[in-house]
C-alpha cells in the first residue's frame, strides 16, 4: 500500500490527450458547376472530386501526416461523412498518409 508523501511507491502517470483536425474537401464537381449540392440523395452519389481536388486532398495529407509525427501520434482516425466528395477526400488522405507510414483506424476503411 502506498502512503501519501512517500515516493518509494511512486507509479509514473501518463497522460493521454486527443487532438481533432478537421479537414474541408478537395474542389468538387460541384464547386466546379456552381451548384449547392446538400441534399444526401444526391451528393452521396454525384459531385465527387475532380482531379484537381484529388490532388489537393493528397496535398493536404501531407500536412496530416507531418502533424501526426510532430505530436508523437502513433495513427490517426479518419472520419468522413457519407458525401462523395468527403468520402473521396478521406480517401486519398488515408492512401497517402499510408504511404508514408502513418498507420490508421480502421487499417483498410473511412468511417
Amino acid at each position: 500500500r502506498s502512503v501519501p508523501g512517500n515516493t518509494e511507491h511512486a507509479v509514473a502517470r501518463v497522460t493521454r490527450r486527443n487532438i481533432y483536425y478537421a479537414l474541408r474537401h478537395g474542389q468538387s464537381k460541384a464547386n466546379v458547376a456552381h451548384v449547392i449540392s446538400s441534399a444526401t440523395e444526391v451528393a452521396v452519389q454525384k459531385h465527387g472530386l475532380t482531379t484537381a481536388g484529388k490532388e489537393m486532398a493528397r496535398r493536404a495529407a501531407s500536412d496530416v501526416v507531418a502533424e501526426a509525427r510532430k505530436n508523437g501520434c502513433e495513427g490517426i482516425v479518419l472520419c468522413s461523412s457519407d458525401f462523395k466528395r468527403a468520402w473521396e477526400t478521406a480517401q486519398a488522405v488515408r492512401e497517402a498518409v499510408h504511404a508514408a507510414g502513418v498507420r490508421t483506424w480502421p487499417h483498410n476503411e473511412v468511417r
